[in-house]
């Protein structure tokens, strides 16, 4: 910027009574400010000028009450105003009840549900039903968007004011003891002294991730406002995952004219921004929560973001048979010949089919012994289990029995449907009911680790070995799963560059894309969220990814680069079982996916796990998460 001084001194002499500056006068201070604002300059080089000028530390402080009044009148978008305007309304605002939300009565944000999410926690009612995923997720979803609240009333808040902040906010609150009961568990001593450490380790977590949403977002303001693009002030709502959110934000988008920037200054159109909220929650739109703030000429700025407390979070879950959908799907896409594409999905199917006999034959390995303990001497049976029969070690059978026939004095709520009768009943009847409750094909809810317990080890006092007989059936499970991959990769897909792919491990790359969310790296050549820089992030507990750490971590340019070099662990080189440390028998595998750098070496880049969350003879279920490795150069962008 060229400055003419002479005019710059010129214009303001002519406005003072004797001609020359008195920059310890408050109101020729006032009057330079105009001057330097009809020649052009920006607000923060005025600043930086009258500071330089000024002998005190703080020209604004130095006013007087009267004078800074007149200046927010005659200057109402200086930032001096602003921050005057915002002490005042903080001094006027009420102070916020503990356990509710700051926005509990904005009618275009979200506020009541997240309210009822706070009160109801995480379980469906007749009324509210949360979004997916777990009471951990939805705390994190809800408060790191209220963080941005807290840091408005007080800037100044360090991580572990805010932590504390939040701590005493949700303490309460059903959601909260959901997270962490400080009213039955709070430590004696150390760190945590007093409070409840497994929520107030989630509340550091959060406090790092809110602060993070709010810091990028106002930087994102004030770089809109200073190309602009936006004005400030902005109003800005933080949106939890909920269908009613969604239609929140739909509300708000659709009420304001726009346009519509990512916190790096790229427009997104408003029917595609619509249609991506609608999205929200995977596909084109993964994210869980998102932030809107919208200036007084309804010109707004949007960030989504994918919420997680720690890198080390599950990133996606799905099962074998929904991958097998996905997979047959992904073939159909492919350019393959319809007879290869046939040929493929039918191994797939054929996998699917096996597999699916697996699970029916795990199922009958613990409900077939089930079935014949309840018709046989139970008398017998329940001496064995209280005298600990047969058991050694600290593995006995007798201290699950209580636990797994009563809750709170009464008959255990999964064994109720299936006693006779009125009662008071008996041990004896009780112990019958369990035995058929666990025997059911068709049971309605799944038994608890104590039942597991008492079902396995009062099977094995009478001859039954379900844990080896499961461990047996798992890893024949676990290797139809093997054979399918590797049956698909003798055939192949030819890729974009020439390159051909193995039709296995292209299945498995596109799988791996899709979860981890990986396809953000092909920018405005991809779809969806990628499509705008800055539109959408990965929060885990304040740790940033988009797409720029995703191609540096992974050593990628884009996704066609990330399926070139990616390769599937294979047992002993790369995959691992998963052995019950007691029983010894498999219950599952941990598959570690890799990407080939150029030179070819081979890096870890994210687990998939495949084991039951119901036990040994439940079902597969499949996690995805970030190997160690690719968390550590998240946080320090150093790839191993």
């Amino acid at each position: 910027m060229i400055v003419n001084w002479d005019l710059i001194l010129n214009d303001l002499s002519v406005r003072l009574k004797d001609g020359t500056p008195d920059f310890k006068n408050e109101q020729h201070i006032i009057k330079l400010w105009d001057v330097l604002k009809e020649h052009k300059w920006p607000v923060e080089a005025r600043v930086e000028l009258i500071k330089s000028l000024t002998i005190t530390e703080d020209w604004w402080s130095d006013m007087t009450s009267s004078q800074q009044n007149q200046y927010i009148k005659d200057h109402p978008k200086s930032q001096k105003a602003i921050d005057a305007k915002k002490e005042k309304e903080k001094e006027d605002k009420p102070k916020r009840e503990v356990g509710t939300m700051s926005d509990k009565d904005d009618e275009l944000s979200d506020g009541d549900i997240k309210q009822k999410g706070l009160e109801i926690g995480y379980k469906e009612t007749d009324d509210f039903k949360p979004a997916p995923g777990n009471a951990g997720s939805m705390l994190a979803e809800i408060m790191t968007g209220e963080v941005g609240s807290f840091l408005e009333d007080n800037p100044d808040m360090s991580d572990e004011e805010l932590a504390k902040e939040i701590y005493e906010h949700v303490k309460d609150t059903t959601l909260g003891k959901q997270n962490g009961d400080h009213t039955k568990k709070t430590n004696k001593s150390g760190k945590y002294e007093g409070v409840n450490q497994d929520l107030m380790k989630k509340c550091e977590s959060i406090a790092k991730a809110g602060r993070e949403k709010h810091t990028r977002l106002n930087a994102g303001v004030d770089k809109l406002d200073k190309d602009g693009k936006i004005s400030k002030p902005v109003k800005t709502r933080n949106f939890y995952g909920h269908q009613t959110s969604i239609k929140k934000q739909v509300e708000l988008i659709e009420k304001n004219d726009g346009p519509f920037y990512t916190k790096d200054g790229v427009e997104v159109p408003k029917d595609v921004l619509v249609d991506l909220i609608k999205k929200s929650g995977g596909g084109e739109n993964p994210s869980d929560t998102s932030s809107i703030a919208i200036d007084e000429s309804g010109r707004g700025v949007v960030t989504f973001h994918s919420d997680k407390l720690t890198t080390a979070d599950i990133q996606a879950n799905s099962t074998p048979n929904k991958e097998s959908e996905q997979a047959k799907e992904l073939v159909d896409s492919t350019d393959v010949s319809d007879d290869d594409k046939k040929k493929a999905k039918s191994v797939i199917e054929d996998g699917q089919k096996k597999l699916a006999e697996k699970e029916e034959q795990l199922k009958e390995a613990a409900n077939k012994p089930a079935k014949e303990l309840s018709n046989g001497d139970l008398d017998q049976i329940l001496d064995d289990i209280k005298s600990d029969k047969g058991i050694t070690g600290k593995a006995t059978v007798s201290s699950h029995l209580n636990k797994s026939l009563m809750s709170r004095g009464k008959p255990h709520p999964s064994i109720t449907p299936y006693l006779k009768g009125e009662g008071p009943h008996s041990e004896k009847e009780m112990l019958k009911a369990f035995y058929e409750f666990a025997g059911d094909d068709n049971k309605k809810s799944e038994l608890t680790g104590s039942q597991l317990k008492l079902l396995y080890r009062s099977a094995k006092q009478n001859g039954y070995d379900i844990s080896e007989t499961l461990g047996k059936i798992r890893e024949e499970s676990l290797q139809v799963q093997r054979e399918t991959h590797a049956e698909l990769n003798k055939q192949s897909v030819t890729l974009p560059n020439g390159e051909k792919k193995p039709m296995g491990d292209y299945i498995e790359s596109k799988n791996v894309l899709d979860k981890l969310h990986i396809g953000v790296v092909d920018g405005e050549k991809g779809k969806g969220v990628g499509k705008y820089k800055g539109l959408f992030n990965l929060n885990m507990g304040g740790t940033i990814v988009e797409a720029d750490e995703l191609k540096n971590c992974l050593n990628v340019k884009d996704s066609n680069d990330f399926i070139t070099h990616f390769d599937v662990g294979t047992p002993g080189d790369g995959e691992t079982e998963i052995i019950n440390p007691k029983t010894k028998q498999v219950t599952g595998r941990n598959i570690h996916v890799y990407a080939i750098t150029k030179g070819g070496e081979r890096v870890p880049i994210a687990v998939k796990t495949q084991r039951s969350k119901q036990g040994e003879s439940g079902k597969l279920s499949t996690t995805y998460q970030w190997h160690k490795d690719t968390q550590d150069c998240f946080k320090t962008g150093k790839r191993k």
